[in-house]
């Protein structure tokens, strides 16, 4: 397992919709564990790739959308932590750059006023 890990960087573990209790259900034919199934599944593969020293979980939602805005912030935070090089091994700038998310927020973030 130490020999899979050290391929990559980072891990980003999206958790599956069915820890959270729902449906998996959508029209994917590779797609064939039951619900219990998927959960048990899930906690496995966490549990193996949890090992790897910049893994990071996407917690399940309801909100698919928030789902993967958390998940395009973490990947924003670790490429900015890991840093970036282009072709000739140069550091790009990662300048303003969101920091990695610790928890997803439930609450509705108060607007300015204009």
């Amino acid at each position: 397992m130490d020999a899979e890990l050290q391929r990559y960087d980072a891990v980003i573990f999206f958790e599956s919709a069915a820890v959270g209790g729902m449906g998996i259900e959508g029209g994917n034919p590779i797609r064939n564990e039951s619900l219990q199934q998927a959960v048990e599944l899930d906690l496995k593969l966490r549990e193996l790739w949890s090992q790897h020293p910049h893994f990071t979980l996407v917690p399940h939602n309801p909100s698919f959308f928030k789902k993967i805005s958390f998940a395009l912030a973490v990947l924003e935070g670790i490429v900015s932590e890991l840093g970036c090089k282009d072709k000739k091994g140069r550091r790009i700038s990662t300048r303003g750059a969101i920091k990695r998310p610790q928890a997803l927020s439930h609450q509705k973030k108060k607007r300015p006023k204009s």
